[in-house]
C-alpha cells in the first residue's frame, strides 16, 4: 500500500480495520525463551476488492496519455483496489455538444454499464459556449438515464 506519510502501530491498525488479525502476544511466561505462535490461516492475504468504474467522458479521460482512468488504477492499486474501468470518452463532446463522433453525454448515457459499482462523468467543458438553461437539463436527462440503469453505482 502506498504511504500517507501516517504510521500507526500494528495493533491500532487491527483496532481499526477488524478483518486484520490481532498482532501476536509476546507475553513469554518468566523464565522462558518462547516465541508466539503465528496462525498461518490468519497471515494470508485477502484478494484485492474488486471495484467496475463506468467512465463517460470527453476526450480528458483519453488523454493526456496516460489519461486519469490509468492513473487512477495504478492509485487504486496501491490501496488493494483492483478496478476495472469501462471508458466511453470521445473529443469534444459534452452534455448538449456531440462533437465528430455526433454524440452527446446525453446519448451515451443509455450505455453505460449496468453493473458498474461506481458511474463517473467527466466532462463538460466542450459546453462552455452552450445555453446554461439547456446543459441544465441535459446533464438531468444524463444522470437520471445512469441512475435509471446502474442504480446499484
Amino acid at each position: 500500500m502506498r504511504s500517507t506519510g501516517t504510521s500507526y502501530p500494528a495493533s491500532t491498525i487491527a483496532a481499526i480495520d477488524s478483518t486484520a488479525p490481532a498482532a501476536p502476544s509476546t507475553d513469554a511466561p518468566e523464565g522462558t525463551d518462547a516465541t508466539p505462535a503465528t496462525d498461518v490461516a490468519s497471515s494470508t492475504t485477502e484478494a484485492p476488492r474488486q471495484v467496475r468504474i463506468a467512465v463517460l467522458g470527453d476526450s480528458w479521460s483519453l488523454e493526456p496519455t496516460p489519461a486519469w482512468p490509468a492513473v487512477a488504477t495504478d492509485l487504486l492499486a496501491d490501496e488493494d483496489i483492483d478496478a476495472t474501468f469501462v471508458v466511453d470518452a470521445r473529443s469534444l463532446t459534452g452534455y448538449v455538444v456531440d462533437g465528430a463522433a455526433g454524440t452527446s453525454f446525453v446519448d451515451r448515457a443509455a450505455n453505460v454499464d449496468p453493473d458498474a459499482d461506481v458511474v463517473v462523468v467527466f466532462g463538460g467543458f466542450d459546453d462552455r459556449d452552450g445555453d446554461v438553461a439547456s446543459v441544465s437539463l441535459a446533464a438531468a436527462s444524463t444522470f437520471g438515464t445512469i441512475r435509471d440503469l446502474a442504480p446499484g453505482a
